[in-house]
């Protein structure tokens, strides 16, 4: 799980200064609103410790890309469910955001909060950093049930408190029983409503199975070309190692453009994030292979002058795509890319590469922090989106025939993580490649023959040699 230490320090930079209000401070002074006066506040259950763990998980979603734990959290629990009336006001603020899918990231969350509670920063500085590394996004659904439960027995305890006051006055025993009556009936029938979550969640497994809702799959290659069998689609992680100037990052690059081209996938935006190459190189790269025109001629701008019109054709090729390929800049951390993927409504995400990411509170254990990445990887994914990872890899098990999961650096966290692996293998002869299928969690495994044009920067299928038989 990414660490929450990262998010808490942002929210605490939010203030002008350090928080200047304790949670016990604040709780003296609400208390005078906490609960309704008529009811005795010793007689309540008060969970608000574990509200304050549920606020800051759901934050910590965001950046875990963990949408199906937000999501269960934000139908069980309704606003009225905290006691305190500003993590009330809190998780209200959260799932207005939610619904308009806006991020909840701190930049967004403490503006809306401030008007409406005081010593908002402090407040959410507490939350997050109150979730201990022991909790992850998981226990979403622990805390969210702890005060939803909560929540049901306070109104519980509040209606019975009522009627029994009220039959103390001597008022109508009939009324008053029926009120009650209807109260906890109006409870019972929202208490078992949200405990339908989990059925609601197999009604539309069902009807995706029985309506063949077939999984969503982008097309990044032409009709003839064996690069169709990379899958890449929403819900998907899919990894591509190599070493050093194989040419992983142009094969990626070519998939990412050529499904951003493909016809009926106008709509569709990626999230590049390279921690090496600057967006020009990416692109002068595309412009090569889109041109034909040698990628050194156009590094250098020694291009003739009759290769201009083939030039301008390509570059309104590439100009179109713009709006819909965002080159996430530095810094290049875990947080930033669960948020940039969220804000910029990617459907494909492509990290280059996986060695290099950063989190929040990085960890020396090289293995640790790519199970990290590999976590965060899985959650976006579970958002509805692609997931491109590409890897470096262990040079010592890296060779034609001994090629495999374990080629991979820190090899069993990004294999666990990843639904299909390949790996770049260079042949002895020239430009020949061998894309190596390693692991297809959905499907068969067949290797694909290529030869990289290093002057178009593009991969083909390699077609084999014509042997003359004699016929």
């Amino acid at each position: 799980m990414v660490s929450d230490s990262g998010v808490a320090r942002q929210v605490g930079a939010q203030a002008n200064s350090p928080p200047r209000s304790s949670r016990a401070d604040i709780n003296d002074r609400n208390s005078a609103r906490r609960v309704d006066k008529s009811v005795p506040e010793i007689n309540l259950p008060n969970h608000d410790a574990a509200g304050m763990k549920l606020i800051g998980i759901a934050m910590l979603t965001e950046i875990n890309g963990d949408v199906k734990n937000r999501n269960l959290a934000f139908q069980l629990v309704h606003p009225d469910d905290f006691a305190d009336p500003d993590l009330s006001e809190i998780w209200r603020t959260l799932k207005s955001l939610h619904s308009r899918s806006i991020p909840l990231i701190p930049d967004r969350v403490v503006p809306a909060l401030k008007p409406k509670v005081q010593d908002t920063s402090a407040i959410l500085y507490e939350a997050l950093s109150g979730v201990d590394r022991a909790i992850t996004t998981v226990d979403a659904e622990f805390y969210a049930r702890e005060v939803a439960t909560a929540g049901h027995e306070r109104r519980v305890r509040a209606a019975v408190y009522d009627a029994q006051r009220e039959l103390s006055l001597k008022r109508g025993s009939t009324t008053v029983l029926d009120r009650l009556k209807n109260i906890i009936t109006a409870i019972t029938d929202d208490f078992e409503a949200r405990e339908q979550v989990d059925v609601q969640m197999f009604d539309q497994f069902e009807a995706s199975i029985l309506n063949r809702e077939k999984p969503k799959l982008f097309e990044c290659a032409s009709h003839a070309s064996r690069l169709r069998e990379i899958q890449i689609g929403e819900g998907l992680v899919t990894l591509v190692g190599a070493p050093p100037a194989a040419g992983k990052t142009a094969l990626i690059s070519q998939l990412l453009f050529d499904a951003l081209q493909a016809p009926g996938q106008e709509q569709l935006k990626a999230l590049f994030a390279n921690v090496e190459m600057s967006p020009q190189s990416i692109l002068t790269r595309q412009l090569a292979r889109f041109s034909s025109i040698g990628h050194a001629w156009l590094l250098h701008r020694d291009f003739e002058e009759a290769a201009l019109p083939r030039l301008r054709d390509a570059l309104d090729e590439l100009r179109q795509l713009m709006p819909r390929i965002e080159f996430m800049k530095p810094p290049f951390t875990l947080d930033r890319l669960a948020e940039r993927s969220s804000a910029f409504e990617a459907k494909v995400v492509v990290l280059d590469y996986a060695q290099r990411f950063d989190f929040a509170d990085r960890s020396n254990d090289s293995r640790a922090q790519c199970n990290a990445v590999m976590d965060v990887c899985r959650r976006t994914a579970d958002q509805g989106r692609a997931v491109i990872v590409v890897s470096a890899v262990n040079r010592a098990g890296y060779a034609k025939d001994a090629a495999g999961l374990a080629s991979f650096r820190e090899s069993s966290e990004l294999e666990y993580g990843a639904d299909s692996a390949w790996l770049l293998v260079q042949e002895p002869e020239g430009g020949s490649v061998t894309l190596k299928f390693c692991k297809n969690r959905h499907g068969q495994l067949a290797d694909i023959p290529l030869e990289f044009d290093g002057s178009r920067q593009c991969f083909s299928i390699r077609t084999p040699p014509q042997e003359w038989t004699g016929e």
